[in-house]
């Protein structure tokens, strides 16, 4: 439970990744497109950590992290298939409860972004268009490797995160693993699930 509660507050900088702009039609382009998108918004998160004229770091974080993600899609591929069971009231109370962690996860990831220094080791690119950027974060615990997988949306001609590496591991592997037992001790019962939820994390 530790190494997932580590993982998933760094979960928060792989958000951050996700860009709304097009993005252009060349490899070429779409590698530094990519790159910049990455390397703006890590600086950012930085930069606040950085400034202590803001008290209210967490919703600053948050508005970076919330402009660029896509949190539905990552609390839908974690439950999977199993979220068909669920109802429109408890689709709801669940997407809020992902919230709640998201945001948590968010403002511990921003502790470790205080005088940190990163930069951008590798940019691949598949033939279908996906994406995989590596950063390499040196914060004050140590230095963490983090690898952003991207799929290229060919219908809205742009980038989503749909995996996370951090040191090797997938993120969005551990997660799934967490809930799904979670689920199991839930007895397969959506309320039951969302009740644990909702006591473990205070919604």
């Amino acid at each position: 439970m530790k190494l997932f509660n580590f993982l998933f507050c760094n979960l928060a900088l792989c958000f951050s990744v996700v860009g709304n702009a097009s993005a252009p039609s060349t490899v070429s382009d779409r590698l530094v497109f990519v790159k910049n998108m990455v390397t703006n918004i890590v600086q950012r998160l930085i930069d606040l950590a950085n400034n202590d004229s803001i008290t209210d770091k967490g919703a600053a974080t948050l508005s970076i992290i919330s402009d660029n993600c896509d949190i539905k899609f990552v609390a839908d591929h974690i439950v999977g298939p199993a979220l068909k069971t669920f109802s429109p009231i408890q689709k709801k109370q669940y997407y809020d409860c992902f919230q709640v962690i998201f945001n948590k996860s968010a403002s511990i990831f921003l502790q470790k972004c205080k005088k940190a220094k990163f930069k951008v080791t590798q940019c691949k690119m598949k033939t279908n268009g996906d994406a995989t950027v590596t950063v390499l974060l040196d914060t004050k615990t140590g230095p963490m490797t983090c690898a952003v997988v991207f799929h290229y949306n060919t219908t809205n001609n742009d980038y989503k995160a749909v995996d996370f590496i951090f040191n090797g591991i997938s993120i969005l592997a551990i997660q799934k693993e967490v809930l799904h037992s979670i689920w199991k001790q839930s007895g397969n019962d959506p309320a039951v699930f969302i009740q644990k939820l909702q006591s473990k994390h205070g919604v």
